[in-house]
Formats: structure tokens, sequence, C-alpha cells
């Protein structure tokens, strides 16, 4: 896919429904005078410092809200718009899984980051436990929880799995199973996980996956094969898609950077 077909990808048919008419507009806006930044960077993080704000986000015809203030606690500028984008723009969760929000009462979400993902979740769950390795992100989480009005979530500041990109913090290790347990969670009703290459090994003991029925995440595979993590999900029942970075459905595990999976 060429790097146009994929920035295109940032402006699909749907964003002024998900972004609202006025946000859309200023994103476009933006957008336009960034042009040169954009073109000679290859990103669009030039336009993401530039949308600030509390940001009302409609996705799968639920409504929340996205509060780029966040960046205040972690210094990272214009890394909540990014998510914004890949989340609900470009869709990488949810475009290989077909769920019914209303269904969906407990989320777990493995490397909530900034609670972008989290944010999303506070329009139709009842329970969402965030782990993030990272504690530094703990006041970003809680921030975007408070913007939502949502207050039954839980922050866990654990390690999960082993290696990765981030293998050297200082966090303490910890298992899914025992997170759960300690919750008093006996059923996930979707799971998201983006923990940069340490889910190799979280799925390397994969009975936890007994407890789960949706399933989304991200693939580092410069970390290990792909196929290992298919492989378990098939083996607890699931119905599995694998996709490249591009979104598009792919037989090849080095290509592999998303996993969609449901029972």
């Amino acid at each position: 896919m060429s790097a146009v077909a994929r920035l295109a990808m940032n402006f699909p048919i749907s964003a002024p429904r998900v972004l609202g008419m006025a946000q859309f507009a200023r994103y476009v806006t933006n957008t336009v005078l960034a042009a040169p930044r954009v073109a000679k960077e290859r990103s669009l993080a030039p336009v993401d410092k530039k949308m600030a704000g509390v940001l009302p986000i409609t996705f799968m015809g639920r409504t929340f809200n996205v509060d780029t203030a966040v960046e205040d606690f972690t210094n990272e500028r214009g890394h909540v718009f990014a998510e914004v984008r890949e989340m609900f723009l470009r869709n990488v969760y949810f475009r290989h899984l077909d769920i019914d929000p209303a269904k969906i009462e407990s989320v777990v979400d493995i490397g909530a980051n900034s609670g972008v993902f989290s944010a999303f979740a506070t329009s139709f769950a009842k329970r969402i436990v965030c782990i993030e390795a990272m504690p530094e992100y703990v006041p970003a989480i809680s921030r975007m929880m408070a913007v939502n009005g949502f207050d039954n979530y839980t922050i866990e500041t654990v390690f999960i799995g082993e290696r990765g990109d981030f293998q050297s913090l200082a966090a303490p290790r910890a298992g899914l199973a025992d997170i759960l347990d300690s919750r008093g969670i006996g059923r996930v009703d979707l799971l998201k996980i983006d923990i940069e290459g340490s889910e190799f090994a979280l799925f390397a003991k994969p009975d936890w996956l007994e407890r789960v029925d949706n399933l989304t995440m991200e693939v580092h595979p410069g970390h290990g094969d792909p196929e290992t993590i298919l492989d378990a999900l098939r083996y607890y029942g699931f119905v599995t898609v694998a996709a490249d970075r591009n979104l598009r459905p792919t037989q090849s595990m080095s290509r592999v950077e998303f996993i969609a999976a449901r029972r």
C-alpha cells in the first residue's frame, strides 16, 4: 500500500461522524496547514499536536470523551489524538472483530497507556480493569475516566508478560489470571492487548484464555512468532483474523500486526 493510501486511512468516510463536524473540519484544516511538514516527516504527528482539548468521540454508536490534557502528565504532545486516529478512524481494533457493545460488561485493557481505549469502554462497560506498567500514565488514565464520569475501574501498575520493548522497567510482574482473581472477575467480555512484544510470553501460558470471550490486540513479530498466539487462541476455541499493518487479512506471519479473536 502506498504512503498516500495509508494516509487516506486516517480520513475514512466515517470521520465526520466519529469526530463531529466541527472537530472534523478542524482536523482537515490542520492537515492542510501542516501539509509541508506532513509530507516531509511522512507522518500526521504535526496534525496530532494541534488537536487539543476535550474531544467528544462517537464510535460504534457510542459517544464518550477523550481529553488531550492528559498529555500534561506524560509530556507526549500529540500522542492522544494519534491514538484516536488509530483506534477510531483507522479502526485497528474492531475492523475484524464484530461485537455488540450492549453485551459487553467487563473490559480489561492491557497496555492502557493514556486510557484512550478505556475511555471508549466507559460508554458501555460496567467494569474496567486498566493494566499499565508505566506509573506516569496512572493520572492520565484517571483523568480519562473522570471526564467520562466513570468510577468503576481499577488501575494495575504491573508488567504483564516478559521481554518486549519495556522489559527493563522496574514495575512489579504479575500474571493475568492472578489479577482477575484478585479483582473477582470470572469472565472477561472484551480484552485488549498492546504490550510492545511482551504478548508472546503472556501467551506462552494461555490458560487464562478460558475466561475471555473477545480479544483484540497488536502484535510485534520482531519479538516472536504470531503463529504461537494464533495456535493458542484456536486451541481455546476462538475464531481468529490476523491482519497486517494496513489492516488487511494476511497468512504471512512476518506481516501480522493485529489479531482479532472471538468465540
